[in-house]
Parts: C-alpha cells; structure tokens; sequence
C-alpha cells in the first residue's frame, strides 16, 4: 500500500468494527458474507477516514464493495433532500463494469433507501431523466430534458457543450 500526505491507518477486520448501519449488515449477512476481504478491510479504513483512495485488486476480490459501501455510509450521514441531486457518483471505464457496480449498489443499497441508476452511451439520457424525473410521463421527461437541475449530475452532463442531446 502507498500512501501520500499522511499515515496509512489500520484495516478493519470486522463488519463490526467499521459501523454499518444495521441496514447495510443486514444485506452483508444475505450475501453470505463471513468477513471483510483484505481490499475491503484497508479500503474501507482509507475511505472512512476521508482520504481519497485507488484500490487495485483481482477480479473478485471485493472493490466495489470497498467504495460503495462507505459511500452509502457517508450519504446516509448527510441525507440530503433528493431533488438537489446525487450524494455519489460512481464513473466506471466500460459498460459492462457499470453494470456490475450497479447491481450491487442495488443489492447493498436496497434496505438503505438508496435509488441508483447506471448510464452510458446512448441510453444516458434516458436513464438520467427516468432516475431524476422518476413518476413523470414521457412528455414531461421531455420538457425537463430542458429544465437544468442546479448542482445535480444531470446538470453535468447536459452543461457540456459537446455532449450529443440525441444521436448524430
């Protein structure tokens, strides 16, 4: 492990010992999980410690849980109101990756109340207005597709002046 501009603190061995939330033991016992993988015990240490952190790990290993579940940690803490936008962005380098973090920050993020969607390609702009405009028709998505969310990922990424509102 390397560390920059401070000292590398302990792993945390236990799901005991890091201070989940009931919620989130109660999805690691579904799981079937007996204890924290040694990526998931530093990172999570690193992580909650508020530190920013790249863990680099074998297929398997138990990354993505490494970063999500102190990012639900940290967004349950400070719950915001919904509408003003995302509490955490995960950005993955391929589709498919995507797709797998997103079906465990489905599986841990369930009993917590946390909403998540995956975007990418050509479907992000539907998956943006479906997550953010949730019980709203398809000509109301349309009109929002408009209307600019202050502070909000979907604000992000509909501000970038090269970013394709439909395909070429």
């Amino acid at each position: 492990m390397v560390s920059r501009g401070g000292q590398v603190p302990d792993p945390l061995q236990t799901f005991d010992s890091v201070g989940f939330s009931p919620e989130i033991m109660r999805e690691i016992q579904r799981a079937g999980y007996a204890a924290p993988t040694p990526i998931q015990a530093q990172s999570w240490a690193v992580a909650l410690r508020g530190s920013d952190l790249i863990s680099i790990a074998k297929t398997g290993s138990g990354k993505t849980c490494g970063f999500l579940l102190p990012g639900f940690m940290h967004c349950a803490a400070t719950r915001r109101d919904p509408r003003v936008g995302p509490t955490m962005a995960v950005l993955a380098p391929t589709r498919e990756l995507a797709v797998q973090i997103k079906e465990e920050a489905d599986k841990f993020g369930r009993s917590g109340g946390f909403r998540n969607t995956c975007c990418y390609g050509a479907s992000m702009e539907r998956s943006l207005l479906e997550f953010f405009f949730p019980d709203s028709t398809s000509e109301e998505r349309r009109r929002n597709k408009k209307r600019k969310t202050k502070n909000s990922l979907f604000s992000a990424f509909f501000d970038l002046p090269s970013f394709p509102l439909s395909p070429p």
